[in-house]
């Protein structure tokens, strides 16, 4: 058992299974001078075995000011062990380069950590992150399929992503009430379509368009030109990437 006090309100689900977090640290696989940044180290598992096989920059970030204590009482002799005090969401990673991130992250602030990443994603070679199923559906998601919607759009305009395995709540305490899934998201050094010229357009062309998926085009973005070739009786769900990237560019130029 736990010797700590969980914290409903920070989302605390720790892996506790060996045989997960011995997969897990596989499937990294991490090579010589790639810095790792542990987003809710936790109790520590995971941070054990990272320090086991690899003598790289262990970046540990945690916000629990009881487990902060543990977390340093363990693993402060390790040389190669950095340990960031901080909330994930204020902080900055600029300056840290060759990075690979890893995380069972906190399910009612997912999608703002991945998208706070996804601004250093220059530093960044991959994620690898633990997502509540639904949303890891939304962000793995095809084009025309149910889960595809504007969060799929955003994040795989800035990433490339692979849906890894599926987690029971019997491999975590507390047992979280949802099935869990790891994706590994590789972000893009250079953008595989068309350059965005305006990210904040690009969002809210995104989200608009989604607003009401029953919805064409047509009506959820007023005034869309017919001159892009894009069928304005479509709806969003139709639409590829590149196609959301067309209409943001041209209603940039419109500004």
């Amino acid at each position: 058992m736990l010797k700590i006090k969980i914290k409903k309100e920070l989302g605390q689900n720790f892996i506790i299974k060996k045989g997960i977090i011995k997969n897990i640290i596989k499937i990294i696989n991490i090579k010589t001078y790639e810095h790792i940044l542990e987003i809710g180290s936790g109790i520590g598992l995971i941070t054990q075995k990272l320090l086991d096989i690899t003598k790289n920059k262990i970046y540990s970030i945690e916000i629990d000011n009881d487990l902060i204590k543990m977390l340093f009482n363990k693993f402060y002799f390790y040389s190669n062990y950095i340990f960031l005090k901080k909330d994930i969401l204020k902080s900055d990673l600029s300056k840290i380069k060759k990075l690979r991130v890893i995380g069972n992250l906190p399910y009612n602030i997912s999608v703002k950590i991945l998208l706070k990443l996804i601004k250093y994603k220059k530093n960044i070679k991959d994620m690898h992150l633990m997502f509540q199923k639904e949303v890891a559906m939304r962000l793995s998601a095809k084009k025309g399929e149910k889960s595809w919607g504007s969060l799929t759009v955003i994040i795989q305009y800035f990433c490339k992503v692979f849906k890894l395995f599926d987690l029971s709540s019997e491999n975590f305490i507390p047992k979280p009430k949802v099935i869990s899934t790891m994706i590994k998201l590789i972000p893009y050094k250079k953008i595989s379509c068309l350059r965005v010229k305006d990210k904040k357009t690009f969002f809210y062309i995104v989200k608009k368009s989604f607003s009401n998926k029953r919805q064409t085009i047509q009506k959820n973005l007023k005034g869309l030109r017919n001159s892009l070739n894009i069928s304005p009786k479509r709806r969003a769900k139709t639409l590829t990437i590149k196609e959301f990237v067309k209409i943001t560019n041209t209603r940039s130029l419109l500004k």
